[in-house]
């Protein structure tokens, strides 16, 4: 982005345009000022679009920002004319570049400009295109309107952080939750808007920000089947059971009785939360925010009271739903086998589907850090543990290694079903609840068989099998043999944004996929939270990352500048000063380094002498992975 002080020749112009959708998407609404207005051609209309500003007279102009409304656009021109009859090219292109500035091909004295679609995948959909000289800025929607990136491939900023304030904490941008009623506390915009809130207060360190996810899981519990809000629906087990139902009552009768997997996902949303609260013990004994709710659910005064009352509520539905019901003796999740469950006519049985099974175990992996950081329950810590690693060790042995060659290098990939013992291809939309799940364990470093290798071969299977540059679009399932534009998809999900961590190259697949981020907190959530991991923060933003690994246990106050670290078999030398040595028995295969905000500062092949003289002095997390994709951490502090 270039910096400075930038005029938008744009705004306040005559505007028109080819076609509209409608009255409230007219052609104005493309060079507003606003990036969270739109204008949107008419329905069906994919080729030979376009929408333009009329100056008024002849205007210097020799850049321009366009901000689209997910990645529609296959083919593009910027025209420009003295008469609006007469038009040149003034730079033209395959996928317009959101958030960033296109310089023309020279500069120019014109009195209109165009933007003209040859071709979109759908039709196409603007949200503001600015119009400058020699300095530009991306556009910002109106403050609560709409979020934004700043910069996609910088640090954080504070301006981003603020947008994104703003905009969750209007309740007509993102309404609270008051049922789960087609999975709206899973997958919908309040679930997945929750694990949003998480991870950017996790990232920053803002209250308003907790704040916030704390009012939308006061709402969760308050619409508990059982609660005020809740229907009091008699389930499947004949009772009123502590959970959150996911079937419209107008769907047939054994439906409306279900509930099942996805009740793992909404308590580990308020898991996570009670987690983030006793993560920070500054806050712990303050007043935290008055519930809405609070005539109905005594959530205490202080924030330490929240925390613990969300476990305790959490717990009953683990303690007297979930557990007894979905978990075998062989710690693995399956459908019930029972008379009750048989009546629902579902797989009898069988184990969760592989996409259920993660927002399941986000449940147990969410609890099990609660009590780990509480000091409490051993056995069921224990317990939850063993499920997770059980379901990750399940999914592992149904992974069917693929290798493809690319430029002549052979990639490794992967294979895997929607079932584990299943033959149906699982799809790009349910395999984000499982990327999600990874990233999670990988995270907290709690659990095995979660290595950079398996991370990387997930990737590989959609940059080399799904993915096509073309069309910027991945196919539908991880096969990669849908070719028709109708079977694939053009916006990306959570857990795969979360997976760019393990390959910062995977960062620009997912940009190029960002959909919608403008108005959807819990992707735009995940993708500032990951902006945050590649590249740090800005020197505005005053952020305190929140370490969530092995329960946030370790006090960096307490490290000290001893010469040797040993660990694992693997030797560090010390002090650390210009010059990181590593002497490891095991074969390592890559090293990175990471500072306590979780920015990767080095990433190389190992070496046993690593340079590390640009490195500030501070302290510091070193990432080995061995070369049969084990992992190894250390802390170190550089002088």
């Amino acid at each position: 982005m270039v910096q400075g002080q930038a005029v938008n020749l744009a705004l306040n112009k005559t505007y028109s345009a080819s076609s509209t959708w409608s009255n409230l998407y007219e052609a104005k609404n493309a060079f507003d000022g606003n990036a969270a207005s739109r204008w949107s051609a008419k329905e069906k209309l994919t080729t030979d679009q376009w929408v333009q500003v009329d100056f008024g007279t002849s205007v210097e102009f020799d850049r321009v920002v366009i901000k689209e409304y997910g990645t529609r656009v296959s083919s593009y021109q910027i025209r420009v004319s003295d008469n609006g009859e007469k038009w040149l090219i003034a730079a033209q292109g395959t996928i317009i570049e959101s958030d960033e500035v296109l310089e023309l091909l020279a500069p120019q004295n014109k009195r209109y400009l165009r933007l003209y679609i040859k071709s979109a995948t759908s039709e196409p959909s603007i949200y503001e295109i600015g119009v400058f000289n020699k300095v530009a800025e991306v556009p910002k929607p109106v403050l609560g309107e709409g979020m934004y990136f700043e910069d996609p491939r910088g640090p954080l900023t504070k301006s981003e952080v603020d947008y994104f304030k703003a905009y969750v904490s209007k309740t007509n941008k993102f309404p609270l939750p008051t049922s789960n009623i087609n999975n709206q506390l899973v997958y919908g915009k309040q679930g997945i808007g929750a694990e949003g809130l998480a991870w950017m207060y996790k990232t920053t360190g803002d209250k308003e920000i907790l704040d916030v996810l704390i009012r939308h899981c006061d709402y969760m519990l308050n619409c508990r089947n059982d609660q005020q809000g809740g229907e009091k629906r008699i389930l499947w087990t004949g009772r009123i059971e502590k959970c959150w139902p996911n079937k419209d009552k107008k769907e047939k009768e054994e439906l409306v009785k279900y509930s099942a997997s996805e009740n793992g996902d909404v308590l580990g949303h308020i898991y996570f939360c009670a987690y983030l609260i006793l993560l920070s013990p500054d806050l712990l004994d303050q007043q935290a925010p008055v519930s809405d709710k609070k005539n109905y659910i005594d959530f205490g005064i202080t924030y330490r009271d929240r925390a613990m009352k969300y476990i305790q509520m959490c717990d009953e539905v683990m303690d007297e739903f979930f557990v007894p019901r979905f978990v075998t003796d062989t710690y693995t999740l399956n459908w019930p086998d029972c008379p009750e469950w048989n009546w629902l006519g579902q797989a009898i049985g069988y184990r969760f589907p592989v996409n259920q099974q993660a927002m399941a175990l986000n449940a147990f992996h969410k609890a099990l850090e609660c009590y780990g950081v509480l000091g409490i329950n051993p056995e069921k810590q224990a317990l939850y543990k063993k499920v997770v690693q059980v379901s990750i060790d399940g999914q592992a042995e149904s992974l069917k290694p693929v290798k493809v060659t690319v430029n002549g290098e052979t990639k490794n990939c992967y294979l895997w079903y929607y079932h584990m013992s299943g033959t149906n291809v699982e799809d790009f939309d349910h395999s984000s609840y499982t990327m999600l799940q990874y990233y999670k364990a990988y995270e907290s470093d709690l659990f095995e068989n979660v290595t950079l290798d398996k991370m990387q071969t997930f990737i590989n299977t959609v940059k080399y099998i799904m993915w096509d540059e073309e069309t910027r679009t991945v196919s539908d399932h991880v096969h990669g043999q849908e070719t028709a534009l109708k079977d694939r998809r053009d916006n990306t999900l959570p857990g795969w944004i979360q997976m760019s961590y393990f390959d910062p190259e995977f960062w620009e697949y997912n940009l190029k996929m960002r959909g919608n981020v403008t108005e959807e907190v819990g992707r735009m959530g995940h993708f500032l939270y990951m902006k945050s991991r590649l590249f740090g923060y800005a020197d505005d933003l005053d952020a305190h990352p929140i370490n969530i690994t092995r329960y946030g246990g370790y006090d960096p106050m307490a490290i000290t500048q001893s010469t040797t670290i040993e660990k694992d078999n693997i030797l560090i030398s010390g002090p650390v000063k210009d010059v990181l040595n590593i002497v490891a028995e095991r074969e390592l295969r890559t090293v990175r380094i990471a500072d306590l905000s979780g920015r990767i500062m080095l990433n190389q092949p190992y070496e046993e002498n690593i340079s590390v003289s640009h490195l500030p002095a501070g302290i510091y997390v070193v990432l080995m992975e061995t070369i049969d994709g084990q992992g190894c951490v250390v802390k170190i502090v550089k002088e």
